[in-house]
């Protein structure tokens, strides 16, 4: 990579240090005097540096829309022509890059057929459970094959099922969130109470079959600990980096100890699950600081050349937004079905998906009827499908002690009942089917009843009509056509969760979606909204960051003042640069504009100063 004058720009440090401040500044110096065609050309060249460099370790620090697919694959194909005997894994925990790399990589033309079956590329807990699949567990936990996945869901009903085998112990006094954060930590409690607790939830586990997330994280770190063969000769790419727990820090360096090669990629200005599962950007950082990693930088976003932010308060300027893009949008709808384009044309990020903070002249129901104009059929299965798949399976694999126990969830059987059935079970080594109990029997009987429906030769339409009126159902015709999409297979595996299925989840020209889920999407044009001092303060800057990082064309910030109390905007609006802002005041029959977003807040601030007055001015006494 090189500036203007044709001298290398070092985006690569052999000796493993780290950038230095002074190093950064000169970096983008040079970066920005280079015109749009130089900065791809050299994005491009710094891409196949990094792509073809011979460190066994490597850390790349990559911002968002700097190429890393691209990159993933040029690093591909350089290890599988290096190391011809090896497989290369790939995994992130985003599902969406996990689903548009592999599309890549098939439709990569470069890549032969037989390199294409060396490549495994999936999210850490599907590798993860892989991982305890071929190892039957670990020496602390046997597992059969087909092992579950206790989706989140369900995790606090399989905690209560533990706490309530204990008379001694209060559920109310033991929660799951609190056992929740030390799994994330990888710090599973092991005296006291809550190790009473987890030695509990760990034989339910075994006995279910069935593991949570993070326990899928922490016994395959034990497994491959036991047997390192498990992940021999396998070379590692690592995306997202940043928003991994120590958990999954654990699994990840296991994996990688005898790894022949390893390439992680991250950027700590994005973590988006610190607070949702206890990700640390600390993890990334101490591994910039191992000198044993070649450091590199992915500096150049290429979503677009240029910045381009508009401040806007007022709802009704998406509706109008909508309209003068509906050619563009309607393009990209047709580019969408045809497999050439896998980007909305518009993405409205929220702080919350409610968006109560829109609760202003019914603006939340005039957005939300103005995006139905554009919403495509969810290609996943609905709930009822799902619903159905239990109790089938539980018939037809009456062994799978996890799915008879939700379908007793779902017949709402008390949890004292629940209780006694554990206890027999696990003190007498049966199965839940094998008890004799007369809410069990008569479940059991029901779910026979449904996979006869399920494997008679009527219509898909009929058997939801018939599955209706033996259990609940919610969406008939939506059943229907999933049951036709999706056959049950009469004498088939198990398969209890959505993991097991290749799902695929609808992508519309215009995607509504909070602003922690945007993670992996891009569009030409991000609307954010709540942009105010109340709904965006749970918002974490490195959210913010990830919000607008996602645009390739236009990039609008919004409020709706009064909604959700909301006065004025966000320190972090105010902090962006006026020279690439157009700043707009939204009103009844039209707009204004304002110099600056500073002259935009004060007037802001006038006027929740004079509505906070006016509340506060004594009311004059009738006589």
């Amino acid at each position: 990579m090189r500036d203007v004058n044709g001298e290398p720009i070092p985006l690569i440090k052999e000796d493993g240090t780290p950038f230095s401040d002074e190093e950064v500044a000169l970096l983008s110096a040079e970066l920005d005097a280079l015109d749009d065609d130089a900065r791809v050309e050299a994005r491009n060249e710094n891409a196949q540096e990094i792509a073809d460099h011979d460190a066994e370790r490597m850390l790349v620090v990559s911002g968002p829309g700097t190429g890393k697919s691209t990159l993933f694959k040029k690093r591909l194909v350089h290890w599988l022509a290096r190391h011809p005997d090896k497989s290369v894994a790939v995994s992130t925990f985003v599902r969406s890059l996990v689903r548009d790399l592999r599309d890549d990589i098939a439709n990569d033309r470069g890549i032969s057929d037989e390199d294409k079956k060396r490549v495994i590329v999936m999210t850490l807990h599907r590798h993860a459970r892989s991982i305890i699949e071929r190892n039957h567990g670990t020496q602390e936990l046997n597992l059969k094959p087909n092992c579950a996945v206790v989706t989140a869901d369900w995790e606090e009903m399989a905690w209560l099922d533990a706490v309530s085998l204990h008379d001694e112990f209060e559920p109310r006094e033991y929660p799951w969130t609190e056992i929740e954060k030390r799994l994330f930590d990888a710090d599973p409690p092991a005296d006291g109470a809550w190790g009473t607790l987890r030695k509990t939830q760990v034989r339910l586990e075994e006995f279910y079959n069935a593991l949570t997330f993070h326990d899928l994280i922490l016994f395959a770190t034990q497994a491959v600990r036991e047997n390192p063969e498990l992940v021999a000769d396998t070379l590692y790419i690592i995306d997202e980096f940043q928003d991994f727990n120590l958990a999954e820090d654990g699994l990840i360096r296991e994996i990688t100890t005898e790894s022949p090669a390893q390439l992680l990629v991250g950027d700590d200005d994005q973590v988006l699950y610190d607070k949702l599962k206890e990700a640390h950007p600390d993890i990334l950082r101490g591994y910039y600081k191992d000198t044993s990693f070649v450091n590199a930088m992915l500096p150049f976003c290429g979503r677009c050349s240029i910045h381009i932010c508009r401040t806007k308060v007022g709802v009704d300027f998406i509706t109008k937004f909508l309209e003068e893009h509906d050619d563009e949008i309607r393009k990209r709808e047709e580019e969408i079905r045809a497999g050439t384009n896998k980007d909305a044309c518009v993405l409205i990020l929220t702080p919350a998906r409610d968006m109560k903070f829109l609760n202003v002249d019914d603006a939340r129901d005039e957005l939300v009827e103005a995006l139905s104009a554009y919403e495509v059929a969810d290609e996943r299965p609905g709930e009822d499908y799902w619903r159905v798949r239990d109790y089938y399976n539980a018939a037809a694999h009456p062994s799978s002690n996890y799915n008879v126990r939700k379908v007793l969830a779902y017949e709402g059987v008390e949890q004292e009942v629940i209780r006694a059935l554990l206890t027999e079970a696990l003190e007498s080594d049966k199965d839940l089917a094998e008890l004799a109990h007369e809410s069990l029997e008569t479940t059991l009987r029901k779910c026979s009843d449904i996979r006869d429906v399920l494997e008679s030769d009527a219509e898909p339409a009929d058997q939801a009509q018939q599955l209706a009126a033996r259990m609940e159902v919610d969406d008939a015709a939506r059943l229907a056509s999933d049951l036709e999409q999706w056959p049950t297979k009469k004498n088939g595996d198990s398969e209890t969760e959505s993991l097991d299925f290749d799902q695929k989840e609808a992508i519309s020209a215009v995607e509504l979606s909070t602003i922690v889920g945007a993670k992996g999407l891009s569009a030409d044009h991000v609307i954010v909204l709540g942009c105010d001092e109340v709904n965006l303060a749970r918002t974490t800057w490195s959210a913010f960051f990830v919000a607008l990082t996602r645009a390739r064309k236009s990039l609008t910030l919004m409020t709706c003042v009064g909604g959700g109390g909301a006065n004025v905007l966000h320190d972090f609006i105010c902090s962006l640069p006026d020279e690439h802002a157009e700043v707009l005041y939204m009103k009844v029959g039209g707009s204004e504009t304002r110099e600056s977003i500073r002259d935009l807040q004060e007037q802001l601030e006038k006027w929740a100063y004079q509505r906070k007055k006016a509340r506060m001015r004594p009311r004059a006494r009738r006589s």
